[in-house]
């Protein structure tokens, strides 16, 4: 029988071995959302100037 700081301990460790990967994938898709909407704000200034 787990006594409740053991079992929190567990549960904590294990929600955080979890959470690593979407925290990778969340870093990952912030910097590819980043990179696009560069991209994106440069094209739209491109097509004001040329107007």
């Amino acid at each position: 029988m787990f006594t409740i700081s053991e079992e929190s301990v567990a549960a904590s460790e294990e929600l955080s071995s979890q959470a690593e990967v979407p925290r990778q994938l969340v870093k990952k898709f912030r910097l590819k959302n980043t990179y696009t909407s560069i991209i994106l704000m440069r094209n739209l200034v491109q097509k004001l100037l040329r107007y």
